[in-house]
């Protein structure tokens, strides 16, 4: 044999085996695209609905969000509603002719001898001072800042009791805030 014949041979086998592996390289290379594909159309899906999850989530959310909105400002003109009524209250106070006013200090004057053992002082304004001096078993102690009311002290002045308009309202608001907030917005 010679060396042309075997130099033909090895190529004609090269070839043959390079055709081989190029079939199986593209078999290979076709199983490869396949396996890519699948994985990338599962990616795909998965994507899609991990992007619909994340939307929903999103959307959630912003509805939280938003239904915290409109509760606070629910509240707010809540808020605004009972200021209001609190201030026409204390106007409606400091309104009373002085008649009313005479009264309703006296009667404060009468509560305090009455729940304070050994009452004896009284604290009031100056615009009341006039009428709680007429009130009997009481002293006028010292004037104090309030729309009006009184405050009464024992012979020790140990223990008082604040019967200011501005400490009866600030009760009665505070004991009736769910009864007066049940007539003006209805029962929840």
């Amino acid at each position: 044999m010679t060396l042309e014949k075997i130099g033909a041979e090895i190529m004609a086998e090269a070839e043959k085996n390079s055709s081989s592996i190029i079939e199986e390289g593209k078999k290979e290379a076709a199983g490869i695209m396949f396996e890519a594909k699948n994985k990338a159309m599962e990616l795909a899906k998965n994507l899609d609905s991990e992007t619909e999850k994340n939307l929903e989530e999103i959307r959630q959310v912003e509805l939280s969000s938003f239904s915290l909105t409109l509760n606070k400002q629910a509240l707010e003109a809540k808020k605004e509603v009972f200021n209001e009524i609190f201030l026409q209250a204390k106007n409606r106070i400091d309104a009373l002719d002085k008649k009313k006013r005479s009264e309703i200090i006296l009667a404060l004057c009468r509560k305090g001898i009455s729940e304070i053992p050994q009452a004896k002082f009284v604290y009031c304004n100056a615009e009341d001072k006039k009428i709680v001096s007429s009130a009997k078993g009481l002293v006028f102690k010292q004037q104090i800042g309030c729309n009006g009311g009184v405050i009464i002290g024992n012979a020790d002045d140990t223990i008082r009791a604040n019967y200011t308009f501005e400490e009866i309202l600030a009760k009665a608001w505070e004991e009736n805030l769910h009864g007066i907030a049940n007539r003006v917005f209805g029962k929840d």
